[in-house]
C-alpha cells in the first residue's frame, strides 16, 4: 500500500511549491547551471538540480528557508526520505512565514507517511492545516489525510465542550411545584447554580479487514462532565464492536452492525473535585443496526434502528429498554449549502416513571459562505413524550412537548493541529402538564474537536 501512495498521491505535491509565488522569489546561484530559478526547477520536476541549486544557496545564505525548504521538496522526490524529513524539521525550528511554514509541515508529514509513522504524519498533517491559504493547499492536505487513514488502522478523536453555568432545577419556569397534591415552594438550592460545564471526550478506533467488502471495527471511548460550581460530575466510557459491509450495488451503500457496552458514573458528592469518588449510575447494553445510502453525489440518507438494556445500579426503577427507530436525510442545495432532514420513534418500557413513548422531527442545514471566515449551521427539533405511567407523587401521566433550537457558527480559518472553534447558543423549551418539567433553557457553549 505504501508504494502505491507514494506514486499516486505525491505527484499531487506539485502544488506545494504555488505557494512559494506568495513569497519573495528565491535568488539565483552563482554557477551557469543554477541560473534558472528554483521554483522554475521544481516546476519542471527537474529535482536533481534543484536539490544542488539549494544546496549551493543555502550554503551562501544558512537563512535562506525558501532554499532548505526546496532542498526538502527535492529530496523527497528523490527518495530520500528520511533527509527530506529532517530537512523539513530544521526549518520548522527556524522563523518561517506562513506559506513557508504550511510547507515545512505538509513535507514533514509526507516524510513520515512514507516511513510508515502513520499517526505521527497525521499530526503533523493536521499541523499544517493550521496554516492553509488556499483551497489548493487543503485538497491536498485532505486528499493526503485521505490516502493515509485507508492505510492505517486507527483512528482518533478527541473533543470538549464548555457550558455556562445553568440552573440546577433544569431552567424551571415555575417557583412551586406540586407533589403527592402539595405545593412545594424551590428554595435557593433548588435554584443554585451548578457552575460552569467542562465535557471532554476521547476515543480510539481500530479497524481490520476481514474481506474485500467487510471490515471489523472495535471503538473504546471515554466521556464525563464536570463542574466548578454544586453541579454532580459524572462520567462513562463504551465498548463498542461492530461490522461494516459495503454490498456491491450501483450506488455507494454501507450497512453497520454493532453491539455497544455502556457504563455510566456519577459522584458520590455535589460539588466536589473532578478526582472525588464516583459510584456506578447504571451499566446499558445497545444493539444497533444502521443502512447508509448515497443516492447521488449531492444526497445521502441513513435508516438506523436501536435496542437498549439498561440496567441501574442505585435504583430498580431506572431499569429500562428502549427501543428505537429513525432515520435521517441530508442534501447538498449548493456546494456551500446543505439542509438535513431526521426523525424518529421511541418507547421505553420498565417498572419506573422513564416508560414512555416518543416521536421526533428536526430540520437542520449548514452555510459556508466564501466571503467571511465563518460556517454556520442550526438545528430545528420537535419532540412530543408521553409517559405511560404515574410518576410518584402525581396523579397524572406526564406529557412533554419539546422544541430545541441550536444556532453556531465555526472559525474555519481559527485552528490548532486541527482543532477548531465552534460557538453557539442553544435555546430549549419544554412544555408539559407538569411545573416541575416546565422548563426554559438558553446556553452559549463552546466546543473543540478533532478526528485523525
Amino acid at each position: 500500500m505504501l508504494t502505491r501512495f507514494n506514486h499516486t498521491w505525491f505527484h499531487a505535491l506539485v502544488w506545494l511549491m504555488l505557494v512559494f509565488a506568495v513569497a519573495p522569489s528565491v535568488g539565483r546561484a552563482a554557477t551557469a547551471e543554477c541560473e534558472t530559478s528554483l521554483r522554475a526547477l521544481v516546476q519542471a520536476q527537474n529535482f536533481p538540480l534543484a536539490f544542488h541549486c539549494a544546496e549551493q544557496q543555502f550554503a551562501d545564505d544558512p537563512d535562506n528557508m525558501d532554499a532548505l525548504l526546496v532542498m526538502a521538496r527535492a529530496a523527497q522526490e528523490l527518495g530520500r526520505v528520511e533527509l527530506a524529513g529532517n530537512l523539513a524539521a530544521q526549518a520548522r525550528a527556524n522563523p518561517l512565514t506562513k506559506s513557508q511554514r504550511f510547507a515545512a509541515y505538509l513535507i514533514s508529514g509526507v516524510a513520515q507517511a512514507r516511513q510508515s509513522n502513520l499517526i505521527r504524519a497525521k499530526i503533523l498533517l493536521y499541523r499544517a492545516s493550521d496554516f492553509v491559504q488556499a483551497e489548493p493547499e487543503l485538497r491536498v492536505i485532505r486528499r493526503t489525510l485521505n490516502q493515509i487513514r485507508s492505510m492505517s488502522p486507527w483512528r482518533f478523536s478527541a473533543g470538549l465542550s464548555v457550558l455556562p453555568s445553568t440552573n440546577i432545577n433544569g431552567g424551571s419556569l415555575h417557583d412551586t411545584i406540586t407533589l403527592g397534591g402539595l405545593e412545594f415552594v424551590l428554595d435557593g438550592d433548588a435554584k443554585a447554580q451548578s457552575g460552569i460545564a467542562y465535557s471532554p471526550f476521547a476515543s480510539v478506533t481500530h479497524q481490520r479487514r476481514v474481506s474485500a467488502r467487510t471490515i471489523w471495527e472495535n471503538r473504546v471511548s471515554v466521556a464525563g462532565t464536570f463542574y466548578d460550581g454544586r453541579g454532580r460530575n459524572e462520567g462513562n466510557y463504551s465498548l463498542t464492536s461492530g461490522l461494516r459491509h459495503t454490498p456491491e450495488t450501483e450506488r455507494p451503500m454501507l450497512v453497520y452492525g454493532y453491539i455497544r457496552y455502556d457504563q455510566r458514573f456519577v459522584a458520590d458528592d455535589i460539588g466536589g473535585a473532578i478526582f472525588d469518588d464516583y459510584g456506578v449510575y447504571y451499566n446499558q447494553t445497545t444493539a444497533g443496526l444502521e443502512i447508509h445510502r448515497n443516492p447521488d453525489q449531492t444526497s445521502a440518507w441513513k435508516v438506523y434502528a436501536t435496542f437498549s438494556d439498561r440496567a441501574s445500579d442505585i435504583w430498580t426503577d431506572q431499569n429500562a429498554q428502549i427501543a428505537t427507530l429513525g432515520a435521517t436525510y441530508r442534501m447538498a442545495m449548493t456546494p456551500r449549502l446543505e439542509l438535513a432532514f431526521g426523525g424518529y420513534v421511541q418507547r421505553t418500557t420498565g417498572d419506573g416513571d422513564l416508560a414512555a413513548k416518543a416521536a421526533n422531527v428536526s430540520l437542520g442545514g449548514t452555510w459556508n459562505p466564501e466571503a467571511v471566515p465563518f460556517s454556520f449551521s442550526g438545528n430545528l427539533a420537535y419532540t412530543h413524550t408521553e409517559y405511560t405511567s404515574i410518576g410518584f407523587g402525581y396523579s397524572e401521566a406526564r406529557v412533554d412537548d419539546d422544541v430545541k433550537l441550536e444556532l453556531s457558527l465555526t472559525h474555519d480559518r481559527l485552528q490548532f493541529f486541527g482543532f477548531k472553534p465552534t460557538f453557539g447558543v442553544a435555546f430549549s423549551r419544554d412544555y408539559s402538564n407538569l411545573n416541575r418539567y416546565d422548563t426554559q433553557n438558553a446556553q452559549v457553549f463552546t466546543r473543540l474537536s478533532v478526528a485523525f
